[in-house]
């Protein structure tokens, strides 16, 4: 379990600091920020107030390029400034250790061609409580990673967030 949080941590943390680098890059003199004057908040975006004009996408509508191709000049010709983009760690990490983000960059350039804002929805291990953007390879090693059970002890598709109760063959004698 701790080799399974360890993963999905770093793979979140790569995911946030990728994406902060290049919000970085993009805003190299000021990164956006809530500004509070007169009792008012205000988003600032480039030195500059802002005002978020959304959309967001469906769940899979983010995951090729031909899609960015097609949706963000679409978006941006009804005067969207930002979308809403769901991210999937099958997408991200298809294999375990290996990590593509040639979509996602194909994403950002499109958007930035528009000049869109785009907000990342990293679906990692659950989605509206479901495990249906995990990567095929975390899916399908029920070993490594354990799936939540119903009352009655069938298992479910979801991931669990709790620890395989250890076997009495490898359970360790209880403190006294």
């Amino acid at each position: 379990m701790k080799t399974t949080l360890r993963r999905f941590t770093v793979s979140a943390i790569i995911f946030i600091s990728a994406f902060f680098i290049l919000t970085a890059s993009l805003c190299a003199a000021e990164l956006p920020h809530v500004r509070l004057q007169n009792g008012a908040s205000q988003l600032i975006v480039n030195g500059q107030p802002f005002l978020v004009l959304g959309g967001e996408l469906g769940n899979s509508s983010s995951g090729s390029a031909a899609q960015a191709d097609s949706i963000i000049p679409r978006l941006a010709s009804m005067h969207v400034n930002t979308i809403l983009m769901p991210v999937a760690w099958e997408q991200i990490e298809p294999k375990e250790g290996s990590f593509d983000f040639s979509i996602l960059d194909h994403w950002i350039d499109v958007a930035r061609q528009n000049n869109m804002h785009l907000v990342p929805l990293w679906f990692g291990s659950w989605k509206n409580a479901f495990s249906e953007y995990a990567p095929s390879w975390v899916k399908s090693d029920v070993k490594r990673y354990p799936r939540a059970q119903a009352v009655d002890g069938t298992p479910r598709e979801i991931l669990s967030t709790l620890p395989r109760k250890p076997d009495a063959a490898t359970a360790a004698p209880s403190p006294r």
